[in-house]
């Protein structure tokens, strides 16, 4: 056999020679080829970079949980879903979903009659930046014209919800002195925290009031403040407040004065713009609360069947158009001549037929009564025969389906 030195790797021939011929070390490994040494070293070195087989199973399941995760992804990506498909029924529920998963939510629209009202509602109060969670006391009250009536309070401040008989929404009205409707059916939407007026900043705004109407008063020791009676109102970033004051006059004669007070909130302070104390104008020429203005939704009037036509109390739509009488501007509907079936959308719904052209009676413009149509429930139906020479005239908050009869 045929030894290498382990040391110098001189090939020593004689199988008897126990040092290297070269470097005449001790042939320690003499029954090892360089061949046979080498390949167990090869062999060894394998053994050892082999994975342990746990490893090995882990490795093939965590390859078959990602293939499945994959696989769900493009299952969601690529599924072939209509996205002009409308099934209010199916929004209905999935709003119920979401409605259920928060108790908080769940439990402050209990009060609300039926799903879709709930539903309807929840819609109202997202357009108007209305955190429904925040909603309290949420009751049902005494019904309106139209259908129910709820009361709620948000933020501090009291609410009033009108819906229909249909369980749509007429309006959210504000409860402050103007009565401001942040939502109203048929045009756009009020952001409801330009309207809020927080109970800390009637405290700062009370203080503020007293203060500076003292300083207007003959004897300001003697002020009383009735702020238990106080009215607040707030329209964007001016602020008013409305109260009483009792105090002695110049006379030294004791007596109560009403007072009006605005402030303007500018870069986050509070300046006075406006002072009305005991019916004279002390800063400012009039009070700076504007009318809200605001936009109708544009509408064609017509149904999801497209061939009915609704009419809504204050809304024009395709067919209204306001009149002039005697300097006032009132929407009448002119729809195409024919005859129609009609459907109130709302309870007590009441129109009239009547001429385009005015006359005068009493001294007033008046037009003539052709027909005078009234229908108790949401629901009920009639039919009326209109000319070209006439129109239609809605009593406040009724609401109506005309469908032409061929």
């Amino acid at each position: 056999m045929i030894n290498y030195c382990e040391h110098c790797g001189t090939k020593n021939d004689d199988p008897n020679n126990k040092f290297c011929s070269g470097c005449g070390k001790q042939l320690i490994y003499e029954h090892n080829t360089m061949n046979n040494y080498n390949t167990t070293s090869v062999e060894k070195k394998a053994k050892n970079k082999r994975l342990p087989v746990w490893a090995i199973v882990l490795f093939v399941i965590g390859g078959f949980f990602a293939f499945c995760f994959a696989l769900l992804i493009l299952l969601v990506v690529f599924v072939d879903v209509d996205e002009n498909e409308y099934d209010p029924d199916k929004q209905i529920e999935e709003k119920n979903d979401t409605i259920k998963s928060n108790d908080n939510i769940s439990s402050n629209l209990e009060e609300l009659s039926g799903e879709k009202l709930k539903y309807n509602f929840s819609k109202a109060c997202e357009q108007i930046k209305m955190n429904i969670s925040e909603i309290k006391q949420l009751k049902q009250v005494d019904d309106w014209n139209s259908g129910p009536r709820y009361t709620f309070v948000y933020h501090g401040q009291q609410f009033v919800l009108y819906a229909l008989d249909n369980d749509d929404i007429s309006s959210i009205t504000i409860g402050n002195r103007f009565l401001d409707k942040i939502y109203l059916d048929g045009f756009e939407p009020l952001n409801v925290n330009n309207f809020l007026f927080s109970s800390s900043a009637r405290t700062t705004l009370g203080v503020k009031a007293e203060d500076k109407i003292k300083s207007y008063l003959k004897y300001p020791s003697t002020a009383d403040f009735s702020w238990t009676e106080y009215e607040y109102a707030r329209r964007y970033n001016i602020y008013q407040i409305v109260g009483k004051v009792q105090a002695k006059n110049a006379l030294g004669v004791e007596g109560e004065q009403k007072f009006t007070i605005e402030f303007k909130k500018q870069n986050n302070d509070f300046d006075v713009v406006y002072l009305n104390l005991g019916g004279k104008k002390y800063i400012g020429s009039g009070s700076q609360m504007k009318e809200v203005t605001r936009k109708e939704v544009q509408s064609s009037n017509k149904t999801s069947d497209n061939n009915s036509i609704v009419l809504k109390d204050g809304t024009l739509g395709k067919y209204g158009k306001k009149d002039n009488f005697d300097g006032e501007e009132y929407i009448r509907y002119y729809i195409p001549a024919g005859k129609y079936k009609v459907e109130a959308i709302t309870k007590n719904a009441h129109f009239f037929v009547e001429t385009i052209k005015l006359h005068k009676e009493d001294g007033w413009d008046t037009a003539t009564t052709i027909k005078n149509i009234k229908l108790n429930e949401s629901g009920d139906t009639t039919e009326f025969t209109i000319t070209n020479e006439q129109c239609i005239s809605l009593v406040i908050y009724t609401q109506i389906k005309l469908t032409k009869i061929k």
